[in-house]
């Protein structure tokens, strides 16, 4: 159940108001509210930035929201009822996604000091930069493949916009006008364009009558399943490539050829790892991590499918127990994407 609270000095005349509140509803109507909510629209009038409706994630908690319109913007629009009803949809994913949201929120704040230990003094700033950009692509990202299922159920997947793999690269390489706002404002706005079409080919457009559930669904991935995602299925370079860049970034040079080798040099590589005698399968340390929660499960398959006595099993343990492995596992959101392949490549070259 989603309570609507309107405050008391809303001059938008009675008529105005009620559609609101019935848009409100309908675009509630969409999603599963499985609870109580209560949801505080409030109206600002903003004649220089161009947007409709903007979620507070600060003042918001998980099961109260508050959400701003641009009376300006939305006059402009004449408050027009499937218009309205979009917009406010879009804000109301954010909300019930509020989880991962504040999750992404609170990992920055509480990490944004320490990763200096793991990075290059030059590369600080850049890898949120580039967090933030995975980010953005994964909640707006969300939103807008929301709308597109509801309002533009015809909609076909498309190929991959090469916005997408420019934005990853120049987030990555760090150009010389990467510090500049106004050059960063314009590439953060561009994700907008092809962040749903992003969703939309992962995912599909599912049945009118389990498109609730499916968003609900996909409100439990977090940002580390995300990236791994759109860089393993979707960046035309390929994983490997954005790893070697993403390595560069860190303080700790690590041999980067098994990216790259075929099965007898990988298991060369393998052997010539400084590992425990009987390194264990590790356990998961922040169950919060869906990725983590990935890798753990493709260990445990490869085990059942080699068996635990195959020779080469305890050095892939041995990999992901390394304390400075490729890429740093206290890295947020990013760290763990070396693991991954690491893991993946050894299931390929002798599953």
């Amino acid at each position: 159940m989603l309570r609507v609270r309107l405050p008391k000095d809303l001059n938008l005349g009675a008529e105005t108001t009620s559609q609101l509140v019935e848009s409100v509803r309908e675009a509630a109507s969409f999603l599963e509210f499985n609870g109580e909510y209560t949801l505080h629209l409030s109206t600002s009038t903003s004649f220089i930035d161009h947007w409709y409706a903007k979620f507070d994630a600060q003042r918001s908690n998980a099961s109260t929201f508050f959400i701003e319109l641009n009376h300006h913007w939305l006059v402009s629009q004449n408050y027009e009822p499937r218009f309205l009803i979009r917009v406010l949809l879009h804000e109301l994913v954010h909300a019930l996604d509020y989880r991962n949201i504040a999750e992404t929120r609170a990992t920055y704040k509480t990490h944004k000091e320490s990763t200096r230990l793991l990075l290059n003094p030059q590369s600080h700033e850049v890898f949120w930069r580039l967090s933030y950009f995975f980010s953005l692509t994964r909640n707006e990202g969300l939103a807008l493949y929301a709308e597109y299922l509801f309002f533009e159920e015809g909609k076909e997947p498309s190929t991959v916009a090469p916005e997408f793999t420019s934005d990853v690269s120049y987030f990555l390489t760090c150009p010389e006008d990467s510090m500049v706002y106004e050059v960063l404002v314009q590439r953060f706005d561009q994700v907008y364009l092809y962040a749903g079409e992003l969703y939309l080919i992962l995912f599909g457009n599912p049945v009118k009558e389990h498109r609730a559930q499916h968003m609900q669904q996909l409100m439990k991935m977090d940002l580390s399943e995300w990236v791994w995602l759109i860089l393993t299925r979707l960046y035309p370079p390929g994983l490997p490539h954005f790893l070697l860049l993403l390595s560069k970034f860190t303080q700790f040079q690590s041999q980067t050829a098994w990216l790259f080798e075929e099965k007898d040099h990988f298991t060369s590589y393998l052997k010539t790892m400084n590992i425990s005698p009987e390194p264990n399968i590790p356990s998961i340390q922040r169950p919060t991590v869906n990725l983590e929660r990935i890798i753990h499960a493709k260990i445990i398959d490869i085990q059942t499918t080699l068996g635990p006595g195959h020779e080469l099993f305890p050095l892939l343990l041995g990999y992901l127990q390394m304390e400075r492995d490729f890429i740093p596992d206290d890295l947020p959101f990013l760290g763990l994407l070396d693991d991954w392949y690491f893991v993946d490549k050894f299931h390929r070259l002798y599953n």
